[in-house]
């Protein structure tokens, strides 16, 4: 666990996201469903999603960011605010 929040940290520094809170979403939550089906219709993306980290950073952003095989997919990731607002 600790690991994906360092990588968050290196995510974060590398695009001078200032991290305002960071929480899981899983199978048995109704927004992991949503943002998993708008995140294959969009990325074309067939793999399986373990676990999706929402982070909100400051200036209202919400970024979304697919967990698969253990690994955050920061090439997956989806900024909710375009999609679901």
């Amino acid at each position: 666990m600790n690991e994906i929040f360092k990588r968050f940290i290196e995510i974060a520094d590398k695009n001078d996201y200032s991290i305002i809170s960071i929480s899981p979403t899983d199978e048995d939550d109704e927004l992991f469903d949503e943002i998993s089906d708008k995140l294959k219709e969009l990325l074309n993306f067939k793999g399986k999603i373990d676990l999706i980290y929402i982070m909100e950073v400051k200036g209202r952003i919400i970024l979304a960011f697919p967990v698969v095989r253990g690994l955050i997919r920061e090439d997956l990731m989806l900024k909710l605010e375009e999609i679901f607002l």
